[in-house]
């Protein structure tokens, strides 16, 4: 039986019987499953921005809700978590090929103060992770009017500087 590779397309197919074994092993040590488990899961994903919030996807295939983590503190959201390795059928030792990554990730963002954080929200459907930002209302400038009452606090002042001297 050969063993199941991943097809490069970079490399030329041998018709020497030699060559193909080397190719082979030289495959073999590129796909390597403890290789491929000390690879670190990587979170990608997206960020958006509109004038009232940002949205944020993140890609997290074949994982539990349960395995995700979100935190914020001081203004830094943290998203972390584990993608753990399946249960393998019963009679299925040898890998053949092994291209999934596996493992812990963490990634931390450093939030705008314009955030509302009490009301972020947090979906996970179909191996996405998707979180809502609402950005706080902008302060709106105020016009301040210029009085020249003498029942406010300068005309206050003013009656009582002027009745000291």
């Amino acid at each position: 039986m050969r063993i199941l590779t991943p097809y490069w397309t970079h490399e030329p197919v041998t018709t020497n019987f030699f060559d193909e074994v080397d190719r082979v092993f030289a495959d073999l040590a590129k796909t390597s499953p403890a290789a491929r488990v000390s690879r670190n899961f990587n979170l990608a994903g997206e960020i958006a921005e509109s004038a009232e919030h940002y949205l944020m996807s993140f890609d997290l295939p074949g994982m539990k809700k349960e395995d995700i983590k979100i935190e914020m503190k001081e203004n830094i959201l943290t998203i972390s978590g584990e993608r753990k390795q399946e249960a393998r059928p019963e009679g299925t030792k040898n890998v053949q090929s092994f291209e999934r990554v596996y493992g812990a990730f963490k990634k931390s963002f450093s939030l705008p103060t314009t955030v509302d954080e009490d009301k972020i929200e947090a979906q996970y459907e179909n191996g996405v992770l998707s979180l809502y930002l609402p950005k706080t209302p902008v302060a709106q400038a105020k016009t301040i009017e210029i009085n020249s009452e003498k029942g406010n606090f300068f005309g206050k002042s003013l009656a009582d500087s002027t009745a000291a001297h």
